[in-house]
């Protein structure tokens, strides 16, 4: 069907090949994900990403494989992905709100090895539900030697790659999503 501008020229759509993700807590790179539309008449442009929701969970997850030591930064993203509040999440991992705090803000960086996988293990079991290799990446992640930064730490870039999804329709909450209501792209 085709797409319109509220000017009434007609909307070309091409396929973003790498689009930087703004503001959304850890650099994201999407591949070949976005859409991106510019009217013939006004010049206007506008991208579409996927659902939020199933971004945030890819990201995570993708985080989650990754064998680099996590910083503070991407221990918050993950928490906040997972519905968290900081209480939550020290009580989860058996630690205090003050610890947990200190993690995301980089101020005590020697979390226990069983202390970041376990954190791994809650985004894949959480977030990574419908996810076919979920059982491959747990078995990774329970064998994983993760990797201290040098110098540092700084959050990774994730490049991922999201099944397209149509916009209409019922968009799925971060509730839903964490239920599994939802599922996220491989």
């Amino acid at each position: 069907m085709k797409k319109y501008c509220n000017c009434g020229g007609a909307l070309t759509e091409t396929m973003v090949p790498r689009y930087g993700v703004p503001r959304l807590g850890i650099p994201v790179v999407l591949i070949d994900t976005v859409k991106l539309f510019k009217c013939s008449q006004c010049g206007k442009e506008r991208h579409e990403l996927p659902d939020l929701c199933m971004l945030l969970s890819a990201a995570a997850t993708s985080r989650a494989i990754n064998p680099r030591q996590l910083c503070g930064t991407e221990i918050r993203f993950i928490r906040k992905t997972l519905g968290l509040r900081a209480i939550e999440f020290a009580e989860i991992l058996n630690a205090t709100f003050e610890t947990v705090s200190r993690w995301e803000n980089d101020k005590l960086t020697n979390m226990s090895t069983d202390t970041e996988k376990l954190i791994r293990l809650i985004a894949l079991n959480r977030l990574g539900k419908d996810d076919v290799d979920l059982r491959n990446n747990i078995d990774r992640l329970i064998d994983m030697d993760i990797k201290p930064p040098k110098g540092k730490p700084v959050p990774v870039k994730q490049e991922i790659r999201l099944p397209q999804v149509p916009t209409k329709g019922k968009k799925s909450s971060p509730k839903n999503q964490l239920s599994g209501a939802a599922h996220r792209g491989s």
